[in-house]
Formats: C-alpha cells, sequence, structure tokens
C-alpha cells in the first residue's frame, strides 16, 4: 500500500513523459515555422514578419534546453532512443516541406550538381559568365555547353539567375559537388526549382540522421550517458539550417563524427580484435577526415584532435604517419581548387554587392575563358 500524498503535492510526472510532451511541443512550433516562413523567391512562401519566426524559434529553443536537462537523466534504453529519433526525424521532415527561410545557397549547389552532372568543372566558370555568354559568341567548349545547358532547362536557367557572388566560380570542395552531382543526377530533368531544392535537401537531412546514429554509438564508446544525443538531435538551429537552409555542412559533419567515432571504436587498447583490424580502422579514421576536408574545408582544425588520439594509441611516431597521411588526402581531394598560376588580381569593387536602393551601374565586359579555381577561396 503506497503511502498517501503529503497535502498540497503533486505526483510527480515521469521524466519520459515529459520529454514526449517537449516533443509535441517543439514539433508545433516546427510546424507553425514551415506553415509560416519566408523565401526569397518562392510565391507561395508565408507572410508573417521574421519577429514571428524567431519567437517561434525561441520556444523551440526552451523546449530544447529543458530536454537536454530531462534526457541525460533517463535510463538508457530502446525507449530513450526512440524518445530522441523519432521525434528529430519528425522536425526535420516537417521543414523538408517548408520554403527556404531567406537562404539561397542551395541555388548554387543545385547549379554546381549540374554542371558537374554535365562533365564539367564547377570550378571553370563563374554564374555571370554563363549568364553573359550567347551561342551567337565563339565561345570555349565547356563554356557552349553549359549556355546550351542554360536555354534547355527552364529551372535551371533560374536557379542560375539567383545565385549570389555571381562573379565568382564556385567555393565548394569536391566531395560535396560529388553529392550535388549525384543529387543532380536522380532529379527528374522536368523537376521544378521547388523539387530539386527538396531533394537536395533530402540528401542533407539523410546525412544529418547518420551523424545521430553515429553519436549515440560515439556517446556508448565514451561512457557518457546517451540522453546527451539530444544536443545534436533536437537542437533547432541544426534542425534549421540542414532541412530549411539546406546547408551542406551536415556532410562534413557526418565525415568528421565517422573520423571520431573510428578513431576510438579501433583503439588497440580498448577492443580484443586482430592488429589488422585496428590498422585499417586508423587508416580509415584518417581517410574519413581527409573526405571531411574535401566536403567544406574546415575540419582540418581537427588534425591536432586526432594526432593526440592517435598518439595515446600507438606513440607519437605513428601518429605522425597517420596524420600525415590524412594531410596528404585532404591535398589529394582539394586539388581541383588549387591555383591554376595564372591568377587574376581580386579588387574589393569586383564583387557587386548591394548596398543602397539605386539602380546597379551597367556590367562591364564579361570575359569568357575560365576562371582560376582558387578565385573564390581567396576572395572570401
Amino acid at each position: 500500500m503506497q503511502p498517501p500524498l503529503a497535502r498540497g503535492r503533486l505526483p510527480a510526472i515521469p521524466t519520459a513523459k515529459v520529454l514526449l510532451g517537449l516533443a509535441v511541443a517543439s514539433w508545433l512550433a516546427f510546424l507553425l515555422i514551415a506553415l509560416t516562413g519566408r523565401s526569397l523567391h518562392e510565391a507561395t512562401s508565408g507572410d508573417n514578419s521574421l519577429l514571428f519566426q524567431l519567437v517561434l524559434f525561441g520556444v523551440a529553443f526552451a523546449c530544447y534546453l529543458t530536454a537536454i536537462r530531462v534526457a541525460v537523466k533517463l535510463p538508457p534504453g530502446r525507449r530513450l532512443l526512440a524518445l530522441i529519433v523519432v521525434p528529430a526525424i519528425a522536425f526535420r521532415l516537417t521543414l523538408l516541406f517548408s520554403d527556404p527561410i531567406e537562404e539561397i545557397d542551395l541555388y548554387r549547389y543545385l547549379w554546381d550538381g549540374a554542371v558537374l552532372d554535365s562533365g564539367i568543372s564547377p570550378f571553370r566558370h563563374s554564374p555571370r559568365q554563363i549568364l553573359e555568354a550567347s551561342l551567337n559568341d565563339e565561345l570555349p567548349v565547356d563554356l557552349r555547353q553549359l549556355v546550351m545547358l542554360r536555354e534547355s532547362s527552364p529551372p535551371l536557367h533560374a536557379i542560375l539567375r539567383r545565385i549570389h557572388f555571381g562573379d565568382l566560380p564556385t567555393i565548394y570542395p569536391p566531395v560535396s559537388q560529388a553529392v550535388f552531382a549525384a543529387v543532380d543526377r536522380v532529379t527528374p530533368t522536368d523537376a521544378s526549382v521547388g523539387v530539386r531544392m527538396r531533394l537536395m535537401r533530402a540528401a542533407f537531412i539523410g546525412f544529418d540522421i547518420c551523424t545521430l546514429l553515429i553519436l549515440l554509438r560515439l556517446l556508448q564508446l565514451t561512457g557518457l550517458p546517451l540522453g546527451w544525443a539530444i544536443a545534436h538531435a533536437w537542437c533547432p538551429l541544426v534542425v534549421k539550417e540542414i532541412a530549411n537552409s539546406g546547408h551542406l555542412d551536415s556532410l562534413a559533419t557526418l565525415l568528421t563524427v565517422m573520423s571520431m567515432c573510428l578513431a576510438l571504436r579501433y583503439d588497440p587498447r580498448r577492443v580484443s580484435t586482430r592488429r589488422c583490424a585496428v590498422l585499417f580502422g586508423s587508416v580509415a579514421a584518417a581517410g574519413t577526415l581527409a573526405l571531411a576536408v574535401g566536403a567544406k574545408l574546415y575540419p582540418i582544425i581537427l588534425i591536432p584532435v586526432l594526432f593526440a588520439i592517435f598518439s595515446r594509441q600507438y606513440g607519437w611516431r605513428i601518429a605522425g604517419g597517420l596524420v600525415g597521411m590524412a594531410v596528404v588526402l585532404s591535398l589529394v581531394v582539394i586539388w581541383p581548387m588549387m591555383p591554376t598560376g595564372n591568377l587574376e588580381p581580386i579588387k574589393p569593387d569586383s564583387i557587386p554587392l548591394v548596398v543602397n536602393n539605386e539602380p546597379p551601374l551597367p556590367p562591364e565586359d564579361v570575359s569568357l575563358t575560365a576562371k582560376d579555381p582558387s578565385q573564390s577561396l581567396r576572395a572570401f
């Protein structure tokens, strides 16, 4: 027989039910964001102000921070995994069907994918060169092919016109370009701009869900509470930037987390397996980090972290060899972005920016020669 409740004290609500309630409240906030989001270009976007959007994100963040405190107290098990993973997928799918809020990077991804899928390097010609060129001009073979691509597809023509910093060739590294091209390959040729954007964002959502699953494994390897996975799974900033904005950082994040997980999973002091398997895991960790650099450059700052992990496992000499391999592979992966030797000077006033409401100046003559692949990287 249970003792009677103390006067004025309410029965405690199980923390799992609290987490479920927070998930529902967060999903409702994301649903309203999806229904009212305002796009820069799409006519079907919502009419509410960004202030209203910020209020909704504030609600989602409040639920998120509370959920972290609740989740880390729950015991590991299938119920906790379901409460973390299922809402995370629901949040992302909800924003997948929304218009990107004040975002334009996706247009560059889509055009780059179409260019590479045509067998042409996206580092050679800028969007403005392709817009200004005419089939009546004497054009290089690859530029003529891109102009024909522009003319043959109205959605791609619209995408091309919406690209920001159109005077510069692409800045996105080759591993990301491979993903862009793969998405373009599976996209129907008559797909609208909106459908193309959703397919690209769906790929990034898939990478992000894989990152979450690897994080769960990483938490197991480090002995930390599995509830900490909710710090990534429910984060409104992550959900918005990947599922709504469609930023490719999910690919770099996936490869980076995978590299760290491989380095810890095949720790020779931790696992009882054959030496060749341990060595393979370490080489795979170094190679995966190189691919992460090839996705978005900044994972290169984690090279010292990888060196520290390998130093504890093998000593500094073997660690130096593995990290050296990672650096060499990184250089190989980003080689298409390297300067060709014909560096063009970059003038601050050569990149058009809208600074007021005055009409833009008439465009100057556009060179039809191929760009230096490193021009965008030097400019940014």
